[in-house]
């Protein structure tokens, strides 16, 4: 997309996030449709759904002010402020995509309860939404203390991090 002044790569990001973003909200405003004007009241599943596309939609946006800092880029070629401003954008828009997708998976949970109604046979969901509520905690910790403070989004001092994607390096959990 040389007329827009961005990379392929670029371009693909930006027709992704605005794509998402577009029936994200379609698929919201349906539900909403649904549960206002046809079905029963409002429930948990639609408050996890409310803010499962909220953050969602937030992380589709922060997505887009990231090409802002270099998203798309090779980091040799970007000045040391916007990578500094990129990294915390990354850290940040990590935590929103974890919360997004743990709130999802509640919706889901919370959704099949209200269809099986008000019994204690049903364990499963409720089991599955005990471990994602844990499950959460554990992924926004991991992702906001993943280097020590005070900036914890400063990856470029690897052996003050934890090391979150296994690589080369075995099963070592931190670097150093």
């Amino acid at each position: 997309m040389p007329a827009f002044g961005v990379n392929l790569p670029t371009a693909y990001v930006i027709i992704v996030a605005l794509t998402l973003i577009v029936w994200t909200l379609l698929a919201l405003a349906i539900r909403l449709f649904i549960r206002f004007g046809i079905s029963e009241p409002w429930g948990h599943d639609d408050s996890a759904c409310v803010l499962a596309t909220v953050f969602g939609s937030l992380y589709s946006s922060l997505t887009l002010l990231e090409i802002r800092y270099g998203l798309g880029e090779h980091s040799s070629g970007l000045n040391p402020d916007i990578i500094g401003w990129s990294q915390f954008l990354l850290w940040f828009t990590n935590m929103l995509y974890a919360t997004s997708h743990e709130l999802a998976i509640l919706s889901v949970c919370y959704f099949i309860l209200r269809l099986c109604g008000p019994t204690n046979k049903v364990w499963t969901p409720r089991c599955i939404a005990i471990v994602t509520y844990l499950w959460l905690l554990a992924a926004v910790f991991a992702f906001a203390f993943q280097c020590r403070l005070p900036t914890p989004w400063n990856l470029t001092r690897p052996r003050l991090c934890i090391n979150l994607v296994s690589g080369a390096e075995g099963t070592r959990c931190f670097r150093g």
